[in-house]
């Protein structure tokens, strides 16, 4: 009996000062720039601390739509996920690269059959929106990934995508089995950009007394996918590293031609949706090396124009560009993403070069 009293206690306790975390997110008293934030929750407290944020209006409506968190049961750990502007960026850029790719298969009625652009019109953008999954018992799991697309007759996204970068250095294989595995295969392809190696660089260069710059190190992308298998009756998913550790940008900086990321059509949606189009017509997305390059390129400047802007060491041509990315922050937390001082776009030649070459 004492011993039960003592673990309710703890358990509420738990609940109190993950609540505590919350609300200091929420009131902008958190100042640490930790990027991972992990506090202990067993599943019970964590469908109790649920159930408290759903009586308080305010805190629900800013649990529900502003905080990005993880929480996986048998973790008995309540992750919330903070990001920088380089992470964002990042994200923000592959993610609107791939949009446009979307866009032109709907719209090339000359070139893509029917079936595909029908498929391509239901694909929608899901930004940072989390994503649930049911449990046996206790109130569903939950992911937020930094970058998703689904399609509107799938119950989950197709496309999931997440970036490692310092301290939120993930367990990418992990995260990915789980995307997987917890969707029964709905979820079917996530990719991973691993950014470590580079924030390492960094932090070493400031260690020794030098200018932080882009740092000599390699920058690499990892792709998962789910293969389903459905023979005898049974549903069995397997985790298959399509691609793993693919540099795209080498130690000294330099791009790695070729080294592109491979996509196509069924990539973002779910079996049954894919099952409409792909042996008659399945496009390729493919979002270029040089592409993923200039992406990050432009979001290590944009990231340094923070943290100037935090030291108070602005130049003149600095404020202005400061401006413009204030200016494009606002617009795009409206759709759960934020994008770099430039708009990065492949050019459609270089595409269908990197089109032959995978063929």
């Amino acid at each position: 009996m004492l011993a039960a009293r003592r673990r309710t206690g703890a358990s509420n306790a738990q609940v109190e000062r993950v609540i505590k975390l919350i609300k200091d997110f929420r009131d902008g008293q958190y100042t640490s720039k930790q990027l991972l934030i992990e506090r202990p929750l067993t599943g019970a407290a964590y469908d109790r601390m649920l159930d408290r944020i759903a009586t308080n209006p305010n805190l629900l409506g800013y649990f529900n739509d502003k905080l990005r968190f993880d929480y996986i049961r048998n973790k008995r750990y309540f992750v919330i996920r903070m990001s920088s502007d380089l992470h964002d960026t990042v994200a923000a850029e592959i993610w609107s690269d791939i949009y446009d790719q979307l866009k032109e298969i709907r719209q090339r009625t000359d070139r893509y059959h029917e079936s595909a652009i029908d498929a391509a019109n239901g694909i929608k953008a899901k930004g940072t929106s989390k994503i649930k999954f049911s449990v046996s018992k206790g109130k569903m799991d939950g992911k937020s990934p930094d970058s998703a697309f689904q399609h509107r007759d799938c119950q989950f996204p197709g496309f999931v995508m997440e970036i490692a970068w310092s301290q939120r250095k993930l367990n990418l294989p992990e995260l990915a089995s789980e995307y997987i595995q917890r969707s029964q295969g709905s979820i079917r392809t996530v990719v991973e950009v691993n950014l470590n190696d580079i924030y390492t660089a960094k932090i070493q260069q400031r260690r020794q007394g030098m200018k932080a710059t882009l740092g000599k190190a390699a920058a690499t992308f990892s792709v998962w996918r789910a293969e389903v298998d459905e023979s005898n009756g049974l549903k069995r998913v397997a985790v298959i590293a399509s691609v793993l550790d693919k540099e795209f940008r080498d130690e000294d900086g330099n791009t790695i031609t070729g080294a592109d990321l491979q996509l196509s059509l069924r990539d973002f949606t779910c079996e049954k949706v894919a099952r409409k189009f792909q042996d008659i017509q399945d496009p390729e997305i493919v979002v270029l090396s040089e592409t993923l390059c200039t992406i990050y390129e432009d979001a290590v400047a944009f990231q340094q124009m923070t943290e100037n802007e935090e030291k108070g060491e602005v130049t003149h041509s600095e404020e202005s560009d400061q401006k413009e990315g204030r200016e494009r922050r606002s617009v795009l937390e409206t759709i759960g993403l934020r994008r770099s001082p430039r708009n990065v776009k492949p050019q459609r030649s270089k595409r269908l070069e990197a089109k032959q070459r995978a063929s």
